[in-house]
This record gives structure tokens, sequence and C-alpha cells, in this order.
């Protein structure tokens, strides 16, 4: 079964409200082919009918689909890593974050300790910060040692926004 390598091009200091809440040492995660194209090809689908160029969505939908093409063919290939081509890149980022966070995928190489970890050795913890009645949450992953080798934000909350009715 093929894996592709996929690293966060993210800065190691994860900053929230302009000061750095923690750092994340950031693994090389083996996404798993299949979870890859499912969630591609649900996001270029989640986007038929769309006005893609009206939203500048345009470039981004073609990077997609021309990913979700390399995909189908790496799936038949049964090499254990396939590098992506460099034009994948921003696809794969697209998607790989959800996959991350959700556990899907074969393996993640720690780079502060060296071990490699299995999706169930890597405890997905929620962390929360507050500021001025802005609320912000997310999700970071940490390996069997201790290190965050993964971090995303998933909301952020405005308590009151003035003048706003809603």
């Amino acid at each position: 079964m093929s894996v592709i390598p996929h690293r966060s091009p993210d800065d190691p200091a994860f900053v929230v409200f302009d000061r750095t809440l923690f750092r994340v040492d950031h693994a090389l995660f083996f996404l798993r082919v299949e979870p890859l194209r499912r969630a591609i090809g649900t996001l270029v689908e989640g986007r038929k009918g769309w006005n893609l160029e009206a939203a500048g969505l345009l470039s981004e939908d073609n990077r997609l689909r021309a990913c979700l093409a390399w995909l189908e063919e790496v799936a038949g290939i049964g090499e254990d890593v396939v590098e992506p081509p460099f034009e994948h890149e921003p696809a794969i980022d697209v998607v790989a974050a959800g996959l991350i966070t959700s556990g899907e995928f074969q393996r993640a190489a720690c780079p502060a300790c060296e071990s490699l970890y299995s999706p169930d050795q890597i405890v997905r913890e929620p962390w929360q910060e507050t500021e001025e009645g802005v609320t912000i949450t997310g999700h970071r992953s940490v390996c069997g040692r201790g290190h965050i080798i993964h971090a995303t934000t998933d909301l952020v909350d405005v308590a009151d926004l003035e003048g706003f009715e809603g």
C-alpha cells in the first residue's frame, strides 16, 4: 500500500494573539492514498455547481483535480513511500490537517525524539485560548514522548461584536 509523506509547512511557533502559545515539532506524516483521495474528491465534489472563478477557487480546483488524477495513478503502484511531485503539495496541504487530526495516516515520524508512531500511539488533545472576548480553539497531536507534532486552529469565536445584531 502506497503512502504519501507530508510535513506541515508551518512555523514551529504556534502563535495565537501575537504570542507563542506552544512549539510544534512538525512530524513527517505518512498519509494513506485512499483517505487522501477521498478527502480531495469530497472537496472537489462539494464545489460542483459553484462559480469557481468568481469565488477565486479556479486555480485551487485545478490543482486538486490534477492531484486527484495523480493519486489514482499512485494507488495502483504498490510502492511503500511515494514522494509527491512539488506541484501536488499545495493540494495535499489543503486536506492533510483534517486527515492528521482524525488519525487517518499510517505513521508519523517525530523529529524531536526520532521515533515512529502509529495513529493509536498519538494523543490528540484540544487546546483553547481566550483574550478580550475572543476564544480560539483547536487540536494538537502529541507523540508518545510528549512532543507536540501537529496543531490546528478549528474555531475563532467572538463573544460580542459591537453593532452586530444576529
